[in-house]
């Protein structure tokens, strides 16, 4: 780990050449006479070296904010590191106290799911059998109608010859 006076040098060093920017600009405009110059309080770039500065400048803003955080961090005291760790770790034992907890509602609805498919599959063979014996029934009831049709149709033919 890089120590808290290095951090500050080169944070020091960041903050310098932010500053030092607006000096390099006015630098490179001198030194560029091909152009007309600029009116007072006002610096002339090209757009691509415009662009070139800016995201270096941001870079370094970016770079610069990051190490002022882990300073701070450094500069906290441990105990209140000590207690945010304490913080997190009860929030990471109630997270798994939650994850236990829809594990476990998972696996009951997996079973009760189990449990749906069964007594689906029973009542489908039930309706299955009902079916095959209401077919069955139908079937004997057709039988029993047409053959006490074909006898009352023959001993009326019978009756009808007999006493005429």
């Amino acid at each position: 780990m890089v120590s808290a006076k290095l951090r500050l040098s080169v944070t020091l060093c960041l903050s310098l050449a932010l500053y030092a920017l607006p000096v390099c600009c006015s630098a490179a405009d001198v030194a560029n006479t091909n152009r007309s110059a600029a009116p007072a309080g006002y610096v002339l770039l090209p757009t691509e070296q415009w662009q070139t500065l800016s995201s270096n400048s941001r870079l370094l803003q970016a770079k610069l904010m990051l190490l002022e955080d882990e300073l701070m961090m450094l500069d906290k005291p441990s105990s209140e590191l000590m207690e945010q760790l304490a913080i997190a770790k009860q929030q990471l034992s109630v997270s798994k106290t939650a994850l236990s907890d829809a594990n476990s509602s998972l696996k009951n609805a997996e079973s009760l799911l189990q449990q749906t498919q069964q007594s689906y599959q029973a009542l489908e063979h039930q309706l299955e059998a009902e079916r095959t014996e209401q077919s069955r029934q139908n079937k004997k009831a057709y039988r029993k109608g047409w053959l006490n049709g074909f006898c009352i149709g023959c001993c009326s033919g019978l009756a009808v010859a007999l006493f005429k």
